[in-house]
């Protein structure tokens, strides 16, 4: 007889595999421009870290935008409280002349202070996409990792949506082996 007893046994099966990142991305331009610099790790084979900046566009005409959108906000600030205060005005000429009657929204300019609110709103909009659009000249990395392609260097002119390289993440690889089918058995 003999005696079965549950354990742990360790098996050896022959695989080979290659060895791979389970995060790769290709980083991709979402402005346009000029590249002015790329980090010297922006080459086939450098590391980087989370938030280094790997390439980096002309910003000037972005600056520019950002002080243009900018001023927007300013002026769209100052015809709204222009707005508001021919409103208040208006309010208290038609209390003065027609006491016995509530005025109207005409009268009291609702509708032009309703635009002047969503002109202010427009251009708050457009000075935060402007602001966007500037923080996107710096092409920092989203993780830790290694760049595999590198399709770009200084002085390129970049479209929106253009690949600039591939890179990978470090922190979590894989590798596939494949078994031979007189192994299987031993896996669920």
């Amino acid at each position: 007889a003999v005696l079965i007893q549950k354990g742990s046994y360790q098996v050896h099966l022959p695989s080979q595999g290659l060895v791979k990142a389970r995060t790769q991305s290709r980083l991709a331009a979402q402005i346009s421009g000029n590249v002015v610099a790329t980090s010297a790790a922006f080459e086939v084979g450098g590391s980087f870290s989370e938030g280094d900046i790997l390439v980096t566009v002309d910003d000037a005409d972005y600056q520019a935008a950002f002080k243009l959108a900018k001023a927007s906000v300013n002026q769209a600030k100052v015809a709204l409280k222009e707005e508001r205060a021919r409103g208040e005005q208006a309010l208290r000429d038609w209390q003065r002349l027609n006491s016995d009657r509530e005025p109207n929204d005409l009268v009291l300019r609702k509708p032009q202070l309703e635009a002047a609110l969503a002109q202010l709103e427009s251009a708050q909009a457009q000075l935060e996409k402007a602001g966007l659009d500037l923080s996107r000249t710096r092409i920092a990395a989203p993780y830790d990792g290694r760049v595999i392609s590198a399709d770009i260097d200084t002085g390129n002119f970049v479209n929106k949506g253009q690949a600039l390289g591939v890179i990978v993440e470090a922190a979590q690889l894989q590798v596939e082996l494949p078994l031979s089918a007189q192994w299987r058995h031993l896996l669920d």
